[in-house]
């Protein structure tokens, strides 16, 4: 039988602020994340990404969409991820329907479950902004955190980006 318990996170992956307590009254790690600063986001630019995770979800406010998570295969940021939601809320399809175009899926037909498959490991190139965070952090108090927001698509190889 396989082991579902989560390995102990590499302490070099951490950085000196983290402490990880291995002799808890239960036996397993205890972790204080308390000197962790959210990830950075990758600059700007035009990447070379793959689809690893593409899911038919609901958004906060009950819409349809589809949530992605796009992997960069190349270059200095290799291996980072952004996610990616495409609502499929009336006033959103045209914008679904160009990045699907971009992707040469414009003539799609289906359930967004089919889609969300469809898209699962196909690549392109991707144009990556910052987003600076516009809502409170009810822990915090704070903004939260700038983000990556995929600003537009372009099939490997294909056309300008739109």
């Amino acid at each position: 039988m396989a082991n579902n318990k989560p390995q102990p996170i590499d302490e070099d992956l951490l950085g000196p602020e983290a402490e990880v307590d291995l002799t808890a009254d239960s036996g397993e790690e205890v972790y204080d994340f308390s000197g962790i600063e959210a990830p950075k986001p990758v600059p700007e630019g035009t990447y070379f990404a793959s689809i690893v995770a593409a899911q038919a979800a609901m958004s906060k406010n009950n819409l349809p969409k589809i949530a992605l998570r796009w992997k960069i295969e190349e270059g200095e940021h290799a291996g980072r991820t952004i996610t990616d939601d495409w609502s499929f809320a009336p006033d959103a399809l045209q914008f679904t329907k160009q990045r699907l175009q971009n992707l040469g899926l414009g003539s799609f037909k289906g359930s967004r479950a089919a889609l969300a498959d469809q898209l699962h490991g196909m690549t392109a190139n991707i144009r990556v902004v910052t987003r600076q965070g516009t809502q409170i952090d009810p822990a915090t108090g704070e903004l939260y955190p700038p983000r990556n927001n995929v600003s537009s698509i372009r099939a490997a190889g294909g056309g300008s980006l739109g």
